[in-house]
């Protein structure tokens, strides 16, 4: 019975001890909130010796401005219109021979697009064409299945035979020729 006796003796006095410890921490901090702060607090700190610095230019830490730079770097921002240059004003003696201003010159007409993608595979449907399909390498690397009536880029597949594939834009059909080291299914 005595050894009962003792732990229900200790466990008052831990209870007790617990209590006590909790009541100081309660009044510890109470003191603290009522007691103005002996030491700035770090924000303070920052803004007393750098944030709060108005020089004209606003202060960007290094990492944001980094990856304001990969972000540049990966959406590169679109380069200016090109502003139409000026006619040169005719000549006095040549607008008198003539009577009006000499002929503008013919316009440039940009070079023909060629496709920029490889041909690599073909699933060709004799009965059924309109089922065909082409595995075509684009310029990035990726390859993908295309079937006729589908953009490619500014083409648009026409139809696709058994080694080729015939594809318009706007002016032109181009015939593009399967891969010679590529296989067919039919």
């Amino acid at each position: 019975m005595s050894v009962i006796r003792a732990i229900q003796t200790i466990s008052i006095l831990f209870l007790v001890a617990a209590g006590w410890i909790f009541t100081r921490g309660v009044a510890v901090l109470d003191e603290a909130r009522t007691e103005p702060m002996a030491e700035p607090t770090a924000i303070e700190r920052f803004l007393r010796d750098r944030g709060d610095k108005k020089d004209g230019r606003d202060y960007l830490p290094p990492l944001v401005q980094q990856a304001q730079a990969f972000a540049l770097y990966l959406n590169p921002p679109r380069p200016p219109a090109p502003t139409p240059a000026p006619k040169p004003p005719a000549a006095p003696a040549e607008v008198a021979k003539t009577g009006s201003d000499p002929k503008p010159p013919a316009p440039v007409q940009p070079p023909a697009a060629s496709p920029k993608f490889e041909l690599h595979g073909i699933s060709y449907y004799r009965a059924q064409p309109e089922r065909s399909m082409a595995l075509v390498r684009e310029p990035g690397g990726s390859r993908r299945w295309v079937r006729p009536g589908q953009q490619l880029g500014h083409l648009t597949i026409e139809r696709i035979e058994s080694t080729t594939l015939i594809c318009r834009d706007a002016t032109q059909t181009h015939v593009i020729a399967l891969m010679a080291d590529e296989g067919r299914t039919s």
